[in-house]
């Protein structure tokens, strides 16, 4: 069976080829726009879907998928911790939804689930574990999907607090010219170009808190 990744993170994308390819054969594509390519061309019998790309987000393009001819069951994969996410996936008719930073184990048991046309929600009794925003594991769990360190992640809260850079020098005792440097590879890594996407950004992604 052959199961696209859509994930714009080429080293996660790879781990899935080589998690998942002694059972399924394994295509990935890094946007929206390919994906649609390679379902009109491949015709996959199942999707795992990045809620965040680089063109588009994924709960629009699964709309777009769902909306084509007979359309393969996508499995959302995210690294954001909102739990809205989990309805709007519902709403827009994906098969189920998995945080990142669940065990292989699970994966290829949703996987197998997909296959068989069962669908992968998180009851209300383990909701916690895409929904919690405060869980620091889980947050560390997804700087590191992202290439975050752990003192880039300090640089993050507290620009994203509003702290110029000199007093992020300060606070962590570090020289301003060092911050700088972590946030220009924070913009790198959460591809944007300034402060207010990075916080937003960051917020989407469950890395801060409002």
């Amino acid at each position: 069976m052959r199961i696209l990744v859509v994930d714009d993170h080429a080293m996660f994308s790879e781990s899935l080829r080589v998690l998942l390819g002694s059972t399924y054969d394994i295509t990935t594509s890094p946007n929206g726009r390919e994906a649609l390519l390679e379902i009109s061309n491949q015709c996959p019998a199942g999707i795992l879907l990045d809620q965040d790309l680089p063109d588009i987000d994924g709960i629009t393009l699964l709309k777009v998928i769902n909306a084509l001819p007979s359309p393969p069951p996508v499995l959302i994969l995210t690294g954001c911790t909102e739990a809205r996410l989990i309805d709007d996936a519902r709403r827009a008719g994906a098969a189920g939804i998995l945080h990142k930073s669940m065990p292989a184990a699970t994966l290829m048991d949703a996987l197998s689930k997909l296959m068989a046309g069962e669908a992968i929600w998180p009851d209300e009794s383990n909701r916690s574990s895409i929904a919690n925003r405060s869980d620091k594991g889980l947050v560390n769990v997804v700087a590191q999907d992202l290439g975050i360190t752990k003192r880039q992640l300090e640089v993050l809260r507290l620009l994203t607090k509003g702290l110029p850079n000199k007093t992020i020098g300060r606070e962590l005792h570090i020289a301003e010219s060092t911050v700088k440097t972590h946030i220009k590879i924070l913009f790198n890594l959460l591809k944007v170009n300034n402060r207010v996407a990075c916080y937003h950004k960051a917020l989407q992604l469950g890395l801060v808190e409002e």
